[in-house]
C-alpha cells in the first residue's frame, strides 16, 4: 500500500523538532505545507531538517487548509521508529551537545633533501612534529643506505688515515 506524499514547509530544525514531537505524542498540530494534499486520509509526511535530510512520519488531514498550514494528526510511521525520533527531536533541540569530536588528521613524516656532503643517500627524514604524536603515525624506519651513511667508515673523510 502506498500512500501519497506531502512536504512540510519549516523554518528551521527547531520547528521540525516540534512536529516530530507532535507525531512522537499522536497530535494534531497545523502544518505548513509545500502543497496541500489532494484528498483525504493518510499520508506520508515529510519532515525535512539539517540542510537536506528528511525523516518521515504519518500525517492524516481533518479540516480545511489555512493561511499558516493543514491541520493534521501526526504519529510515527510504526513504532519501532519512537527511539530514533526522540534521538533526532534531542539533536535538533540542541545541536551542538551532539557533534562529534573530529580527530586531528595524521601527519606523515615530512622527507626533505640530503644535505650537500653527505655520501650515497639521496633524502633523509626531518624530525616529526612536537607535541603528542597521533597513534596511526609510527616512527622512521631505517634503511641501509641510512643506515650505512651514519658509520663513519661510510665518509670519506673516515676512510683515510689520521695523522
Amino acid at each position: 500500500m502506498h500512500l501519497p506524499r506531502l512536504r512540510a514547509w519549516l523554518p528551521d530544525d527547531r520547528a521540525a523538532a516540534r512536529l516530530l514531537e507532535s507525531a512522537i505524542r499522536h497530535e494534531q498540530r497545523v502544518v505548513p505545507l509545500v502543497a496541500p494534499p489532494r484528498q483525504g486520509g493518510p499520508h506520508v509526511l515529510e519532515v525535512p531538517y539539517g540542510g537536506g535530510q528528511v525523516v518521515c512520519v504519518i500525517g492524516e488531514p481533518v479540516g480545511l487548509g489555512r493561511p499558516d498550514g493543514v491541520p493534521l494528526d501526526l504519529r510515527p510511521l510504526d513504532p519501532v521508529q519512537m527511539p530514533d525520533l526522540f534521538a533526532l527531536v534531542e539533536r535538533l533541540d540542541n545541536p551542538n551537545a551532539h557533534k562529534p569530536q573530529e580527530k586531528p588528521a595524521p601527519v606523515a613524516p615530512k622527507v626533505e633533501p640530503a644535505a650537500s656532503g653527505t655520501w650515497g643517500v639521496a633524502a633523509r627524514v626531518a624530525e616529526p612534529p612536537k607535541g603528542p604524536a597521533p597513534s596511526a603515525v609510527s616512527a622512521p624506519v631505517a634503511t641501509p643506505a641510512a643506515t650505512l651513511a651514519a658509520t663513519p667508515a661510510a665518509t670519506p673523510a673516515a676512510s683515510q688515515p689520521s695523522a
